[in-house]
């Protein structure tokens, strides 16, 4: 799926969490206009200060099945949007 990235922030020292709108479906149980909460486990503390900012960014999410509670982000679950990956997306089966 495809989201657009609404809010994000650090619940811990560990952790960063992004809250994003599902704007386009590939395939999974997913409805555009869902509400997606996702994050990602850090090593240090804290993100690293050269890390921009994702709010209004588009960004593939690599899972199908449908959750209410934040999602784990691993390794190649997520790829921020691109022209080249979404002529690809667009060529996928079951959408």
């Amino acid at each position: 799926m495809l989201v657009c990235i609404y809010k994000e922030y650090s619940p811990g020292p560990f952790r960063w969490d992004r809250e994003a709108t599902v704007v386009q479906m590939i395939t999974g149980d997913w409805k555009i206009g869902d509400k997606s909460h996702f994050y990602i486990a850090l090593e240090e503390p804290k993100l690293p200060a050269r890390c921009p900012s994702a709010i209004g960014r588009l960004k593939y999410l690599f899972f199908d099945a449908y959750s209410k509670a934040p999602v784990l982000l691993q390794t190649g679950d997520s790829e921020y949007y691109q022209p080249e990956i979404n002529s690809l997306v667009q060529k996928l089966p079951n959408r």
